[in-house]
């Protein structure tokens, strides 16, 4: 088994365990709400986690090569979507792509344009449409970002309730 898929297993079977610990607790102790806050928090990092590992594969790992448009939607408010192909040795594969695509880009593109996606030699049936490591930022920044923040907050409401 590839150990971008492992490692997404893994991390989606974390969540799902901070999940059942949270659902079958569903009203902590106030002295308990610090730990319940970091499971919240892991929860929240394990589900980023799933979609974050192939991403970092990608940024680390990954080729670039050129990629047909096949498909292109652009509505005008709605999330703009394209989906790709690309030849790596004599096999075509195929992925897709949406929040990475720019509004007004998306309204100049054909299908037929050519761009650079970046797949996983040794699986590229993961890939990303032109650069992973935007998404990848943005999905880091979020994880940490939760794991930081809720535990914080929760353990300062409980010193303010102990403390009153």
């Amino acid at each position: 088994m590839h150990p971008v898929v492992v490692a997404q297993f893994s991390f989606g079977m974390i969540a799902v365990a901070a999940l059942v610990m949270l659902i079958r607790n569903a009203e902590p102790e106030p002295d308990e709400e610090v730990r319940y806050a970091w499971v919240f928090s892991l929860l929240v990092a394990s589900f980023i986690s799933v979609t974050t590992v192939p991403l970092v594969a990608l940024a680390l790992w990954g080729d670039e090569t050129t990629a047909r448009v096949v498909r292109l939607k652009c509505p005008d408010r709605d999330k703009h979507y394209v989906t790709y192909e690309f030849t790596v040795g004599s096999l075509r594969y195929e992925g897709s792509a949406g929040d990475q695509i720019d509004p007004k880009a998306c309204s100049t593109r054909s299908v037929g344009d050519e761009d650079k996606v970046v797949y996983l030699p040794s699986r590229p049936s993961i890939n990303a449409w032109r650069s992973p490591v935007p998404q990848l930022e943005f999905n880091l920044l979020v994880s940490v970002g939760a794991a930081i923040a809720f535990p914080s907050m929760t353990w300062w409401r409980a010193r303010r309730r102990s403390a009153a």
